[in-house]
């Protein structure tokens, strides 16, 4: 009996027990508390091309985030505010965005000069500024600590057009850009990028942002002087649209020409009016199913915000896809916050001024870690993996693009860092490396523009050419009637040849040069009496002094033996120089033989021979010992040659440079 009353539950455990349960089902019945919302402010120009894209993308990226994390911890709660494009609109929003709503990032602003300024504000104020559009490198992380940069700089890019004047041939490029921070700042990446790809700029067309048609008329006319007819335009919509509607006036829109818009146009084709024929570039966002439906519902969603526009402005392009993925990078970064974060105080602490003042901003006590957490997301994005490094998406791969008409084009290639142009991607599109499609050029054209044409207004060379000579190598002849000058033999025919070959026009008229020796035909052209001189000229160490020569036309019989240096002579000292020829692939080629030699020796002989049983270790052993002796020991045979002889060939180089190595250095 007194076990039984100890194995029943008290009436206090009963108590504490029902207790537990009814806490527990209330706490289960409870609404989950709702999540924090976090003010984040836009700023854009909302009658822009770019803002009405931003407008409609920005809530539609939210809503989807929502949509996928619905126990989200934290709510980002867009405050829009209009610039109209003046910067100091922009910087007057930011100021209210911070101070009196307490916004604890701002998506935007949209143009490079608006983000320049409002970056420098933002930092002062410890406030992160995520920009979508904003290409320029004249505003970029490392100059403001707080500015996230989620769209691609126009630096990329620079490679890519370069890399487009060396395919097709064209060695003179003209940039026509926008003079303010958004052009200036990208030519000289674009200079920089040319000429190391042996492409000259020689006239830079510099066009303000509120151009008038005659400016832009007299500009078009000044870089058609020059002999180049490859143009390279980067400029915002409304003066793009201006400039190829004087283009196409003015007859620069024509066969022989080339146009190529970078991506700041190609993300607007249906607001520039892009003419058939023009080349651009576009950040490559690979089709996915997300992609597809994403753009379907945004399409409709931009046509039901902006009925006014035409259907083509609804093609969602690479400002779509910025703008998505930075929202969705706010999303992600506002998750990561740790709850102490999300409830501390919005707005700046420690101010000493007004909402006005900007000596007296005081700073964000979550801006510092919003911050790492916007530089640290990573995830599926609209145009692939969304990563920052450094505070800026890494260097893109590239859509090579042939405006068609209306706004449409079709790709004709990739531009990729590791492998250059291309005409597909993929692992079994090696062979297209270096090629594009085919392309229809301005005029209707499917011949490649040359780049450059005769110059209608340029001197002409004087090239001298000796009076006197043996007439197979070379012969002046003046027609008496005419007074015209013409040339021949051996000589003349090299030098015209050459002049052919030229990326560019060279205008040249032979001038009879007087009986006179060489010497002083050198000194007349080295004292500008004439530009050059054409004849069988002995090229002597006195002449060279004085002007520079070409090579050589002859087979030259005449050597110099200089003394090496072995660039390798310490190495080859090495104990272990007879590893060097052996290269790490060729470890694993004689790894595998020496397995399956031994292999097919045990194979056959298991059955026959008794060396080769045994327990599994003596086996394997056999099997190593067999297919190492057969690969490498001489069996009885004499040896001939040793690849470890190749190890005695040193890199020489000569002590004396040639010309071409002087050329270099």
């Amino acid at each position: 009996m007194a076990g039984d009353a100890r194995a029943r539950p008290g009436p206090l455990f009963v108590l504490l027990a029902f207790a537990a349960a009814l806490l527990m089902t209330s706490r289960a019945q409870q609404p989950p508390s709702p999540p924090t919302d976090v003010k984040v402010g836009l700023i854009i120009n909302a009658t822009s091309p770019v803002g009405k894209i931003v407008s409609t993308t920005i809530p539609m990226a939210l809503q989807d985030f929502y949509a996928t994390f619905p126990d989200s911890r934290a709510r980002v709660q867009i405050l829009q505010h209009d610039s109209g494009g003046e910067t100091v609109a922009a910087a007057a929003a930011a100021l209210q965005l911070m101070t009196t709503h307490g916004a604890r990032a701002i998506l935007g602003p949209q143009s490079s000069a608006e983000s320049s300024f409002v970056a420098d504000l933002a930092t002062r104020a410890e406030v992160p500024v995520v920009s979508f559009s904003a290409t320029s490198p004249s505003v970029s992380p490392a100059r403001a600590r707080f500015f996230v940069r989620a769209a691609q700089s126009d630096a990329a890019q620079a490679v890519a057009v370069a890399a487009l004047a060396t395919h097709f041939g064209w060695r003179r490029v003209v940039p026509i850009y926008q003079d303010d921070d958004f052009g200036a700042a990208f030519v000289p990446y674009l200079v920089d990028a040319l000429t190391e790809a042996r492409a000259e700029v020689p006239y830079r067309c510099a066009l303000p942002a509120a151009a008038t048609r005659d400016a832009v008329v007299a500009a078009l006319h000044n870089a058609e002087s020059e002999q180049t007819r490859v143009f390279v335009l980067h400029a915002r919509s409304e003066l793009a649209r201006l400039v190829f509607d004087v283009a196409a006036e003015v007859g620069m829109v024509a066969d022989g020409y080339a146009w190529v818009i970078t991506a700041a146009l190609t993300g607007l084709l249906s607001s520039i009016d892009a003419p058939r024929g023009v080349i651009g570039l576009a950040p490559y966002v690979p089709v996915t199913p997300r992609l597809r439906d994403v753009r379907k519902r945004w399409a409709h969603r931009y046509m039901r915000d902006h009925p006014e526009d035409d259907a083509s402005h609804a093609e969602m392009r690479c400002y779509t896809v910025w703008a998505y993925d930075a929202a969705w990078a706010v999303a992600h970064a506002a998750e990561r916050l740790s709850p102490g974060d999300l409830l501390s105080p919005p707005g700046l602490v420690g101010g000493e001024g007004g909402s006005t003042d900007i000596a007296g901003l005081g700073t964000s006590m979550s801006g510092d870690k919003f911050l790492r957490a916007i530089n640290g997301t990573k995830f599926e994005g609209l145009g692939g993996m969304f990563e920052l490094i450094d505070g800026e998406p890494a260097v893109p791969t590239f859509r090579v693009l042939n405006v068609i008409e209306n706004g449409k084009e079709r790709g004709v290639g990739f531009w990729t860092m590791q492998h250059g142009l291309r005409r597909n991607l993929g692992r079994g599109s090696y062979g297209s490396i270096g090629q594009l499609g085919p392309v229809i050029w301005p005029g209707e054209s499917t011949v490649r523009p040359r780049g450059w044409v005769e110059p209608t207004r340029a001197r002409k060379l004087r090239v001298a050419v000796p009076w006197r000579g043996y007439r197979e190598i070379m012969h002046l002849d003046v027609d008496t009637v005419t007074n015209q000058t013409t040339a021949g033999g051996f000589v003349i025919e090299v030098f015209e040849a050459a002049v052919r070959l030229l990326p560019y026009a060279l205008p040249f008229e032979y001038v009879k040069a007087e009986s006179m020796p060489y010497d002083k035909l050198v000194e007349a052209v080295a004292n500008g009496t004439y530009d050059a001189a054409v004849a069988d000229i002995t090229i002597t160490a006195n002449r060279s002094m004085q002007v520079d020569f070409t090579q050589h036309f002859l087979t030259t019989a005449i050597a110099m033996m200089v003394r090496l240096h072995d660039q390798r002579r310490s190495s080859n000292r090495s104990t272990w120089v007879f590893f060097k020829p052996l290269s790490f692939d060729l470890w694993l080629v004689s790894g595998a033989f020496f397995l399956f030699t031994g292999f097919v020796v045990w194979a056959i002989e298991r059955r026959h021979n008794a060396d080769f049983r045994g327990t599994r270790y003596n086996q394997a052993g056999t099997i190593f010992y067999f297919g190492f002796s057969t690969l490498v020991f001489a069996q009885k045979k004499e040896l001939k040659s040793n690849l470890s002889s190749w190890s005695r060939s040193s890199k020489t180089t000569p002590s004396c440079c040639g010309a071409r190595r002087r050329s270099a250095s």
